[in-house]
């Protein structure tokens, strides 16, 4: 339902990688985030298998796209490389190191000084449309409609709802799922942009990627808001207790403290949301624990 609401065929433009469209996601500054790494990538081939199988018209259209981690900071590369890149996966499996971002947190934030990077999304110009998704999350469903979006829509995010529903989606976004037309223009136009970018009050992730790409799309166009199913916070289950449908969710962001750490510590107070990243591994045969 949500995917027929958002398709606007995209103009083909060619691509000279594996696939004209890929998946991406961050690491950066520690090697902390490879089982998520590892998750997503398990989850995303998951999702695509159960569209196929139900011969889900998205996901034929865009066949199997390509999965690009970027890697940015002093971080082992080959060691990343051996962890991903032998994955049972349709696609390209790609490690590709990026340069760290410079940009403005908050004292206290400091967590998102290597968030910035992701914004080499904007600069993956071999693919015609690219789908970020943060290694701390998972795809549910298959997001192949992310794919086809109208290309003069060059980024995508779903609102930023967590504890509570955002009364303005277009300006409180959460970018943890992006769907990007990459453009070398455009990025070199994002960096210019962030060299003015200043901090006001706000929330802590106002201080990294989020907070300037949403004062960016205040003042320009190209934006377009996703349905909430794309992204949600895994703080909806708690918030919304029995009526959490979990069933219905696209992709599951594990905000906070993450599945993947020492005795799993969110997992009684997040039982779907944490139980679901556990049963994507064990259905892929990776280690439950995350390492």
């Amino acid at each position: 339902m949500y995917a027929r609401r958002l398709i606007v065929l995209a103009i083909a433009q060619g691509a000279a990688a594996e696939s004209k469209y890929a998946y991406a996601t961050l690491i950066s500054g520690s090697l902390d985030y490879l089982p998520g790494v590892e998750t997503l990538l398990c989850s995303i081939t998951r999702a695509q298998k159960k569209a196929e199988k139900m011969h889900n018209a998205w996901a034929v259209a865009v066949g199997e796209p390509d999965f690009v981690a970027m890697v940015a900071g002093d971080l082992d590369v080959q060691a990343i490389r051996k962890r991903i890149e032998g994955m049972p996966y349709g696609g390209a499996v790609v490690v590709k190191p990026v340069a760290d971002v410079a940009g403005p947190t908050f004292e206290g934030s400091e967590r998102f000084r290597h968030t910035y990077a992701k914004l080499h999304v904007f600069n993956l110009t071999a693919y015609e449309r690219v789908v970020f998704v943060d290694a701390d999350a998972v795809v549910l469903r298959d997001v192949g409609a992310l794919f086809l979006l109208d290309r003069a829509k060059w980024c995508a995010a779903a609102p930023d709802h967590g504890n509570r529903i955002r009364d303005d989606p277009v300006a409180k976004f959460n970018t943890g799922v992006l769907s990007v037309a990459p453009s070398a223009e455009r990025f070199a136009t994002l960096l210019a942009r962030l060299k003015r970018f200043e901090l006001t009050t706000g929330h802590a992730a106002a201080g990294s990627d989020q907070g300037f790409l949403q004062q960016y799309f205040r003042e320009n166009e190209g934006f377009l808001s996703l349905p909430h199913a794309y992204n949600v916070l895994k703080r909806r289950e708690k918030k919304l207790g029995k009526s959490f449908r979990i069933q219905d969710v696209f992709v599951l962001h594990l905000v906070g403290g993450k599945p993947w750490e020492p005795g799993d510590p969110g997992a009684g107070e997040y039982p779907l949301s944490h139980g679901a990243w556990h049963a994507i591994r064990r259905e892929c045969g990776l280690p439950d624990d995350g390492y």
